[in-house]
């Protein structure tokens, strides 16, 4: 007879509660799925072979969404290591990400899969600290090993390119080799393609007249070109408007977005009427590159830069098109 002040066994617990300590490995997976878009049934499965509820992976996955442009998300507290993640394996495609995932799945125990860091072009992150900025102690891998041939060719490729004729190159080839230039370089180039492809509509002026080209009716136009890059902290800021110049009357913007180095270049282009731009300068949206607000007062020869969201540069695309002349 059993005793009655005996207690039952307890139950195994087969799954973790919010609590489950998160590494390295398991928050790749959640930022995969949040690059991935993955479906419920597949977050169960994930869920389900990591010991988790599917949602506290849900919960993990949204911290990463927090971290987007386009997120309004008030709730999520990500971590230091989740935005280490966020900002340094946006270079992974989708497919990528898929393949991780599914690597995960079909193997058959976790310990196994998960046995190396995330690799970040040839570096992983060692600890990153969440203080006033993210500051990553990185460390080498072998990845590097071949550094002096990596350095030689890089600098033959812009040795000779500087001298090659690139405006009959595919647009996106061209934008691909410019990107990799000093800005002085990149913009000259860019400035180059764009009065001889449209040497119809538009004369190059000279140092003594306003503008980087003029239009047949004698309108001036400046032309600036921004990079969006892999880097972090990249944005588009185009610099060095001098809305002071009475016969400047448009201004050709020009964004390239090459984060995503899986995909060609997404190229924004806007030809912008001065009006826009001095509009913006009265509600005090332009800024002063170099210089404090205070110290321009008073100085209206002061170059101003104009400072645009990702998001909104298609709209702006399609706000202000370029001429239909207009090639690029």
């Amino acid at each position: 007879m059993n005793d009655s002040n005996e207690k039952a066994p307890r139950k195994k617990r087969e799954v973790y509660g919010p609590n489950f300590k998160w590494n390295t490995n398991s928050n790749m997976l959640a930022y995969c799925c949040y690059r991935a878009k993955e479906p419920k049934s597949s977050r169960e499965m994930i869920a389900k072979k990591l010991g988790i509820e599917p949602s506290t992976l849900n919960t993990r996955i949204q911290h990463f969404n927090s971290l987007s442009e386009h997120s309004n998300s008030k709730k999520a507290t990500p971590s230091s290591e989740v935005k280490s993640i966020f900002l340094n394996s946006q270079y992974l495609s989708i497919d990528e990400c898929n393949k991780y995932i599914q690597k995960f799945l079909h193997e058959d125990e976790v310990s196994e899969y998960f046995h190396e860091e995330p690799q970040i072009d040839g570096l992983h992150v060692k600890e990153a600290k969440d203080s006033a900025g993210i500051d990553f102690e990185i460390v080498k891998t072998n990845k590097v090993d071949d550094l002096n041939s990596i350095f030689k060719n890089y600098w033959v490729m812009q040795r000779d390119f500087q001298k090659y004729d690139m405006n009959s190159m595919p647009l996106n080839d061209f934008f691909k080799v410019v990107s990799t230039m000093n800005i002085k370089s990149r913009g000259m180039k860019i400035e180059k393609r764009i009065l001889i492809n449209n040497a119809k509509f538009l004369k190059k002026s000279v140092m003594s007249e306003q503008g980087d080209a003029w239009l047949d009716n004698g309108d001036g136009l400046e032309i600036k070109t921004s990079f969006i890059t892999p880097l972090v902290g990249s944005s588009v800021s185009l610099t060095g408007l001098r809305l002071w110049e009475e016969k400047i009357k448009f201004y050709f913007l020009l964004v390239v977005d090459i984060r995503n180095i899986e995909i060609e270049p997404i190229v924004y282009s806007m030809w912008v009427p001065k009006e826009k731009l001095e509009e913006m300068d009265k509600d005090s949206k332009l800024g002063i590159p170099g210089m404090k607000k205070s110290d321009a007062i008073g100085n209206a020869n002061v170059a101003k830069s104009l400072m645009l969201k990702t998001e909104t540069l298609e709209e702006w695309a399609k706000l202000y098109p370029t001429p239909k002349w207009f090639v690029l």
